[in-house]
């Protein structure tokens, strides 16, 4: 069976952090054409023997310590440095890297699991519109 990912994102003209809908659009397309499918992370695991520690208890540990050398990149810098116009190539390298590792135990989690995570993040959206 094929698994594929696939959530579209609704963008507030006032977003701070979008400098303009080339932007958006250019995102929005480059996130679709890059994305890892669960199929391939799946068999990437599978080629290593590595499903007897791909628990779900292990891999939300590793999203953890992922999403925590991802702040690691941004920790000393001020909310205007840390905006991508100001960023390095070499920064921007490191912060994508560490973006992958988050995205890819997450996908793993999601697959293990058996959850649909574009249905997961609609039902979320769906609660944080009551909410917010």
């Amino acid at each position: 069976m094929e698994i594929h990912f696939c959530v579209g994102f609704r963008f507030k003209k006032s977003n701070p952090f979008i400098e303009s809908s080339n932007q958006i659009s250019c995102l929005f397309f480059k996130f679709f054409r890059t994305l890892v499918t669960i199929n391939e992370i799946r068999a990437f695991a599978d080629a290593r023997n590595w499903e007897v520690f791909h628990t779900p208890k292990n891999l939300s540990m590793a999203i953890a310590g992922e999403a925590g050398e991802l702040v690691a990149e941004f920790q000393w810098l001020t909310m205007d440095e840390s905006m991508r116009k100001n960023l390095t190539d070499k920064q921007i390298q490191d912060i994508k890297l560490e973006i992958a590792d988050v995205a890819i135990y997450l996908f793993r989690l999601t697959d293990v699991l058996g959850v649909d995570l574009a249905d997961a993040m609609r039902e979320k959206m769906k609660i944080n519109e009551s909410r917010f």
